[in-house]
């Protein structure tokens, strides 16, 4: 789903700005890709489902704080 190259760039990004002077092996930042993925889906999905019970077939922002407030 996401291009892996960004998602490294955003993990190191946050290690540097919160000073952990730490590495991460590929096979860790793969998992941790794969897991971020799977929660973005199931929070979509969510938030799918708060749309259509809203009779939209659009998804909103409140349709996704609502979600993430469920879950």
């Amino acid at each position: 789903m996401l291009d892996q190259k960004p998602f490294a760039d955003l993990v190191s990004g946050l290690l540097d700005k919160h000073s952990y002077d730490k590495r991460v092996s590929p096979t860790a930042l793969e998992v941790l890709q794969e897991v971020c993925e799977a929660h973005l889906i199931h929070l979509f999905e969510k938030a799918n489902y708060c749309a259509l019970h809203a009779d939209r077939t659009k998804v909103i922002p409140k349709d996704l704080y609502l979600a993430r407030e469920i879950m």
